[in-house]
Parts: C-alpha cells; structure tokens; sequence
C-alpha cells in the first residue's frame, strides 16, 4: 500500500514470472498430464477420451506422468486449447514443456491484467494493492507457473466475463 510504485509493480511481477516460468512443475504432475493428453491426439491421432497413457507403454513421456490409468477427464475446450501447444512442440518434450509453460504465463499475466482493469473501475484507491496481492501470491504464483493447473485458465474467462460486464 504505496511502498511501490506501478513501474516497479511492474518490473517485480516481470522478473518472477521470468525466473518461474524456467522452474520445474515438481509440486504436481497435472502439466506432464495435460501435455500427453495432447499428445496422444497430435502423435498418435487418437481420441484421448477411448485412451489412456498405458495404452502408449513405450512413450517416454510417460515417465514424468501420474494417473496414467485415466483417459481424458477434460472437456473439449481445454483440449482444443492444448492442441496447438502440442502441434508447435513438434514432438520435442522440452518445446511443448515450455509451450505450456509459456500458456500458464501468458494467462497469470492477462489475469494481473484483468484485476488491474476490474480495480480501476471498482476500487480505484486500492486496484495496485489488489494487483500486489495476487500477482505476488505464493500460493498463486506456485499453482499458476511452477506447477500450473488448468484452474488458471479457467479463473482467466472468469475474469475477462467480469471485465466484459462492467465495461
């Protein structure tokens, strides 16, 4: 509350976004999972909700998954969302790693973003606090980059709804 100004907001979300989207996903496996899901649609041109993980038991990339057992417990939006990632990973485990990576940053910065512009229009007094908040949370920070989970994704159309009914 008015120790930082909104450049230096700025540069702070900047730098641990930069240095996180390099960590790994140690604390969960959901990444690894959501990578092989698109996978088995982009190398193996099946459906992943009739497949499941074992079905591909000498594919490398199983090793770094858990619940290999499962077919596709997601619906079809985040699949279509993931396709592209897996399609411009051409194959490559560390391309598509970082192309998920990459989509877990891009949506933690549109959400930053979004409850800067969703402050500005309801508590203006207090939106850079708000975004503070958030965009330096621990626990945010943790489940949305270093270990990211879909709920990320999903709290960004929640927001962009918000931000589209208050405009």
């Amino acid at each position: 509350s008015g120790k930082f100004s909104r450049q230096q907001l700025i540069v702070i979300i900047g730098l641990s976004v930069g240095i996180l989207f390099f960590s790994y996903s140690a604390f969960s496996h959901d990444l690894f999972n959501y990578m092989f899901d698109a996978r088995m649609v982009t190398k193996y041109g099946v459906n992943p909700y009739n497949y499941k993980a074992l079905d591909f038991p000498l594919d490398p990339w199983i090793r770094f998954m858990h619940w290999t057992h499962r077919t596709y417990p997601y619906g079809q939006v985040w699949l279509l969302i993931t396709l592209p990632l897996s399609y411009l990973g051409f194959g490559k485990f560390v391309l598509t790693l970082f192309n998920f990576k990459l989509l877990f940053v891009l949506t933690h910065l549109g959400n930053v973003w979004l409850i800067s512009k969703i402050l500005e229009k309801t508590d203006k007094k207090n939106a850079l606090l708000g975004v503070a908040f958030y965009a330096l949370n621990p626990l945010i920070l943790i489940e949305s980059i270093i270990s990211p989970h879909l709920d990320s994704v999903m709290l960004f159309f929640l927001l962009a709804a918000l931000y589209f009914k208050l405009v």
